[in-house]
């Protein structure tokens, strides 16, 4: 098919995130057990990444939970802005806590 003509230039469009900040939250996680902690974003800005890792790594070590939220340990529903990250991490070590960091990765315009 031939082309059509050349369509109006369209109007100039919101800018995108040009401020990106990783923020942080750290939580101890007893011996052998779980726990979780959520990372948050400042005002005006959007969760857009995340996760955990522990200080001191161990081979049954895991993330048990991670997901993005609006500031709760609850995850964010489709459709919602997430504005936090929460992680829930295992530490096999049965003899020691350990210190988890949760990352968020927020963005602004």
């Amino acid at each position: 098919l031939p082309a059509g003509q050349k369509g109006d230039k369209g109007d100039k469009g919101d800018p995108g995130a040009t401020n990106v900040h990783v923020r942080t939250a750290t939580v101890s996680i007893g011996a052998n057990t779980t726990n979780g902690a959520v990372a948050t974003c400042q005002a005006g800005e959007r969760a857009t990444g995340g996760g955990a890792v522990l200080a001191t790594l161990r081979n049954q070590d895991a993330i048990v939970r991670s997901y993005p939220t609006l500031g709760t340990t609850s995850g964010a529903a489709a459709g919602e802005v997430p504005t936090a990250w929460f992680a829930r991490v295992f530490n096999s070590d049965a003899g020691a806590a350990h210190t988890a960091t949760i990352y968020v990765v927020c963005a602004s315009p």
